[in-house]
């Protein structure tokens, strides 16, 4: 599998929040609660989700407890800050009409202290898409090629000036190489962004 990292101005991380909001796959080690999942897995302050990820679904089951439900090998993993509206909410953490969704909720499980290596999807929308989204990214993706090169030639000429590198494997390329590259390819790719 071919690594990809992206070196982009901080201004740049708008322009993934689709992508984010669609669910980007994540190696790392599964087994783990959510808060050590999020904290550990990709560096997330335990204060800040705290305090801004208010809402978190696992497989589309609200979770409360993030010590205690567990993020396994391909759970599906969305995280999003306080909702609006009384949908928002019920189905964010430590709701108190919580108690009126206890059916649909994520039930606690057995949580690993060091975990395995597995695949999750993440997930992020609102603030965390706009506050997280680097430390997802940051972590590393996996994402098939076809994906990723049609998501840059939809933001191509948006955001070109803001990226100040790019790396396949060990080779530098520009982001039109990069996407004359992707074309055609098969199969997944790794891809790291990070921002400056």
């Amino acid at each position: 599998m071919n690594c990809i990292v992206m070196r982009m101005a901080e201004k740049g991380v708008g322009f993934w929040s689709t992508m984010l909001q669609k669910g980007v796959g994540i190696q790392a080690r599964v087994g783990l609660s959510v808060s050590a999942f999020l904290e550990g897995q990709l560096n997330m302050d335990g204060d800040y989700v705290e305090s801004v990820v208010r809402t978190i679904f696992i497989n589309g089951s609200p979770v409360d407890d993030v010590d205690t439900a567990p993020v396994n090998d391909g759970d599906v993993l969305a995280l999003a800050g306080a909702m609006p509206g009384l949908v928002g909410i019920a189905m964010g953490r430590q709701s108190p009409v919580g108690v009126f969704r206890g059916d649909i909720s994520c039930a606690a499980g057995e949580v690993a202290e060091i975990g395995e290596l597995g695949f999750v999807t993440v997930k992020a929308f609102n603030v965390v898409a706009r506050t997280a989204g680097a430390d997802i990214l940051g972590h590393g993706i996996v994402i098939a090629a076809k994906d990723l090169v049609a998501y840059l030639n939809d933001r191509e000429m948006s955001f070109n000036d803001m990226v100040q590198s790019i790396h396949v494997d060990t080779n530098e390329v520009s982001l039109k190489e990069l996407c004359v590259f992707l074309t055609g390819k098969e199969g997944d790719v790794s891809f790291q962004l990070l921002l400056k």
